[in-house]
């Protein structure tokens, strides 16, 4: 699991439906067949991605961080989001650099912060007053 936010509602919700037993059977059944994506869908999703598609690159970052558990390809894949205007994944990717040992993540995670409040994410207009009243404070 990675540490997004904006996911985290999700996260919960599929890990608490994502195997129950089937009726009868006692067989366990995935619910969140959603999720997953073939070899064909995901090379179809990453050029639609990489071509300004927030859905493709929404539906690959799910898919690499709850399906094929892969930290590495979950943040190339909120990074395309970020990039191409998504403030959801914008508001996700300030939540992963934010707490960075390194200066200038910390900067860049400030900077999709502010992208995603104005863009309206009500959570990273929160997070954003919130870090306005303690530079104000220093």
């Amino acid at each position: 699991m990675t540490k997004y936010g904006a996911v985290a509602t999700l996260a919960v919700l599929c890990a608490s439906q994502a195997v129950m037993p089937q009726t009868g059977s006692g067989q366990e059944i995935n619910l969140n067949q959603s999720l997953v994506l073939n070899t064909q869908q995901q090379q179809t999703l990453a050029v639609q991605a990489m071509r300004g598609s927030v859905e493709a690159a929404t539906k690959l970052f799910l898919f690499y961080g709850f399906v094929a558990l892969n930290p590495t390809e979950e943040h190339r894949w909120v990074v395309v989001g970020a990039e191409n205007g998504d403030p959801v994944a914008q508001y996700n990717l300030y939540k992963d650099l934010v707490n960075s040992d390194d200066d200038l993540d910390k900067w860049r995670a400030e900077f999709w912060l502010r992208k995603s409040a104005a863009a309206g994410d009500s959570r990273a207009k929160s997070e954003l007053e919130n870090l306005e009243k303690v530079q104000h404070a220093k």
